[in-house]
């Protein structure tokens, strides 16, 4: 049996076993995933009931599943995002609070709770608007300058 190894994840162990197409393009070997949000879901079921701590890389996957910034998920954690990058340099231990939290909020969010989706994405927009408004810039006469006013 051939199998992929899908490094489009971010994780070191993943392999398909089918789902995928390689091909022969006019710039090199190719290869196309059949459903790869799905199967992010199915990587991401795996880790949530992996009974051991999680990898940086896993805790990093777990994380961009939910499309959070470090930023974010330290402010719901408790710590900053640096500790978080940090976590996921693997520089140091991942806290076991933040995995279990992160653990829960994958957990919920991929098996449909809508007040935890809701949740998750509000959080996700507000980080969004927060980098919007940082970078609103104004035209004036001479040059672009940051508009501090924009709302």
């Amino acid at each position: 049996m051939n199998l992929y190894h899908y490094k489009g994840c971010g994780l070191p162990n993943v392999y398909l076993a089918n789902g995928y197409k390689e091909t022969t393009t006019a710039y090199g070997a190719s290869v196309a995933i059949n459903d790869v949000e799905g199967l992010h879901g199915a990587i991401a079921d795996q880790l949530v009931m992996k009974p051991i701590a999680l990898t940086p890389d896993e805790f990093r996957f777990l994380r961009t599943f939910l499309e959070m910034s470090q930023k974010k998920l330290g402010e719901l954690v408790g710590t900053s995002d640096q500790t978080i990058a940090n976590w996921e340099k693997g520089n140091t231990s991942i806290d076991k609070a933040a995995q279990t939290i992160l653990r829960m909020l994958v957990r919920e969010h991929r098996g449909g709770n809508v007040v935890v989706r809701q949740f998750v994405e509000r959080l996700n927009e507000t980080d969004r608007q927060e980098r919007l408004e940082a970078l609103t810039f104004r035209q004036s006469r001479k040059s672009w300058r940051l508009d501090c006013d924009a709302a």
